[in-house]
């Protein structure tokens, strides 16, 4: 995927996470960016470290694999974080 690939991604699973976890997610427009961006990268590695498939390409899997990720993350750095 290219870059503006993986921004679009980013953000439409960081907003979708920022939807479903409303109070757990930064305010900042570029952390929820970051965060999606992050998590779908995350959540893409988890994919193909357990071969459960391919998600190459801009479609419905790949942006809900993308969002589990973010949601991964966002729960991983409350717990780190305390919050």
């Amino acid at each position: 995927m290219g870059l503006f690939a993986w921004l679009f991604l980013g953000a439409v699973a960081g907003y979708v996470a920022k939807w479903l976890m409303p109070d757990k997610m930064p305010e900042s427009v570029i952390a929820t960016v970051l965060f999606g961006i992050v998590g779908a990268m995350l959540g893409r590695g988890l994919v193909a470290l357990l071969a459960l498939g391919a998600t190459g390409g801009l479609g419905i899997l790949t942006i809900v694999v993308g969002v589990l990720g973010t949601l991964l993350l966002v729960y991983v750095y409350n717990k780190v974080t305390g919050d």
